[in-house]
C-alpha cells in the first residue's frame, strides 16, 4: 500500500482470476495490508501467520538434529564467514558440527535477527551462524553431523563437484558451438568478450549480479559482444583477485565491499581497474556502456561529426570522390577523419584532401547537408562507409 495509486481491493479481486479467494470474499486465503514505510499491519500479519500455522497444525520437534536452509552468506572482517539461515527442524546449538553445501565447521557463535548472541535456535527461527570454513550458496541445506572427518570429506567432495560443474558448463558451450558448426547453423559473427571479476558482500547478491551482468549482451550484423565473468566471490577484493584480473585483463566490480591496502596498491601498479558500487542499476548502466564501446569503439579523439557515404563518383584526375550526407555534427576540412566499414572495422585514419558542396570548396558542412569528400592517400571508399570527423584536442581545451 506504500505505492502511490495502490488499489488493494482491486488486487484482491484480480486474484480471483487465478483461483485465490481471500477470507473477506468467502475464501480461505489470509490477506493483510502492510506498509514498509509506516510499519502498519506487521503485528496483524504475524498474528495471522501464527493462526494459520495453528489451524494447519504445523509443528516441529525441537529434539531432532538441527536442519535448515541458507538464506544468504557473506564474509565479515571480524567474524569470518557468516551464514544467515532458517532452522526448519530440531535445535541448533553452539558447538554443533555442521555440513552446509560445500562448507563445514563447528558453530562458534549464534546471533538472532536482532543481532544479539544466543545459545540455541529452534524450529522456524532465523539465525546467523558463525564458524563455517567456506561461503555456501543461497538455498543450500545445513544439517547437524557427528563425525568431523566424514563431514570434511563430504564438503571437499562437493567443492570438487562444483568446480567440475563450472568446467562442464564451459565445455557444453564449446560443444554447442561445434555442433552448430557441424549442422551448418554456426553463428559466424565475431565474438568479443568484456572480462569482469565480481566481488560482493553476500552470496545471493553475487549470484544476482552474475545473472544480470551475463544478460548484457549486444550484437550487430557482424559482431557479438558480451561480458565474460572470469571469477565471482564473496568478500573484499584481495591481491589474488587483482592477479586474476591482471591475467584476464578484467575490470573488478566491487559491490558493497572494499579492497585491502595491498590489493589497491597492486591494482595501481599493474593498471587493473576496480569499480566500487552500492546501487545495482548504476553498476549495470556503466557495464552496458562498456559493452557498447567494445562493440563500437569511439574515434581516438573528440568526435566532431559523422557522414555516410551514399555514392562513389570517379572524377578524372581527382580519382574517387564520395558523395556523402552529414548525419551528425560537422564535417570540417581541418579535422582528422576515420573511415568505418561496419561498426568495428576502421579501414582508414587520416585527413581530408578535398571538401566540396556542389563545386565550391568549403571549410565545413553541417548536419543534414550533402557534400563531396576525397581523402588523402585513400581511394578505397565504398557505399555505406561512415566517415567520422574528430579532433585530437581534449574536450576541456575549448572551455
Amino acid at each position: 500500500i506504500d505505492k502511490e495509486g495502490a488499489e488493494p481491493e482491486r488486487v484482491k479481486t484480480d486474484l480471483m482470476k487465478y483461483g485465490v479467494l481471500v477470507e473477506e470474499f468467502g475464501g480461505d486465503a489470509q490477506c493483510v495490508e502492510v506498509s514498509a514505510k509506516k510499519g502498519l499491519g506487521i503485528e496483524d500479519l504475524l498474528d495471522k501467520v501464527l493462526l494459520q500455522a495453528e489451524v494447519m497444525n504445523l509443528k516441529a520437534t525441537p529434539e531432532l538434529p538441527a536442519q535448515g536452509s541458507v538464506i544468504e552468506a557473506r564474509v565479515d572482517k571480524g567474524l569470518g564467514v557468516v551464514v544467515t539461515g532458517l532452522v526448519q527442524k530440531g535445535t541448533l546449538k553452539i558447538g554443533d558440527l555442521l555440513l552446509c553445501g560445500p562448507a563445514w565447521g563447528r558453530v562458534r557463535r549464534l546471533l538472532n535477527d536482532q543481532g544479539k548472541e544466543i545459545k540455541s535456535a529452534g524450529p522456524s527461527m532465523p539465525v546467523q551462524i558463525v564458524g563455517l570454513n567456506n561461503v555456501p550458496n543461497a538455498g543450500d541445506v545445513f544439517m547437524l553431523t557427528t563425525n568431523e572427518a566424514d563431514t570434511r570429506e563430504v564438503a571437499e567432495a562437493r567443492q570438487r563437484l562444483q568446480k567440475q560443474a563450472m568446467g562442464s558448463a564451459s565445455s557444453a558451450a564449446i560443444l554447442a558451438q561445434a555442433a552448430g558448426f557441424a549442422g551448418g547453423s554456426m553463428d559466424n559473427r565475431e565474438v568479443l568478450k568484456l572480462p569482469v571479476l565480481i566481488k560482493g558482500d553476500v552470496a545471493g547478491t553475487v549470484e544476482a549480479l552474475r545473472n544480470s551482468i551475463e544478460a548484457l549482451e549486444l550484437s550487430d550484423e557482424n559482431t557479438i559482444c558480451k561480458p565474460d565473468i572470469v571469477f565471482s566471490g564473496v568478500g573484499d577484493v584481495t591481491s589474488s583477485d587483482v592477479s586474476i584480473a591482471q591475467v584476464s585483463k578484467a575490470k573488478i566490480v566491487a559491490f558493497n565491499v572494499a579492497a585491502g591496502y595491498n590489493a589497491m596498491e597492486e591494482a595501481r601498479a599493474v593498471n587493473v581497474e576496480i569499480g566500487y558500487y552500492n546501487v545495482v542499476y548504476e553498476l549495470l548502466e556503466e557495464l552496458e556502456k562498456k559493452v557498447k564501446l567494445t562493440l563500437a569503439p569511439p574515434p581516438p579523439g573528440v568526435l566532431v561529426g559523422r557522414a555516410e557515404v551514399k555514392k562513389i563518383f570517379k572524377i578524372g584526375k581527382a580519382g574517387k570522390v564520395a558523395g556523402c550526407e552529414v548525419v551528425e555534427g560537422l564535417i570540417k576540412m581541418d579535422s582528422n577523419v576515420r573511415v568505418m566499414r561496419g561498426k568495428r572495422n576502421p579501414v582508414y585514419t587520416g585527413t581530408i584532401a578535398s571538401l566540396k558542396v556542389v563545386k565550391d570548396e568549403v571549410k565545413e558542412v553541417p548536419a543534414g547537408s550533402e557534400c563531396g569528400v576525397s581523402l588523402k592517400d585513400f581511394t578505397d571508399l565504398e557505399e555505406g562507409d561512415v566517415i567520422e570527423c574528430f579532433s585530437l584536442r581534449n574536450a576541456d581545451d575549448d572551455n
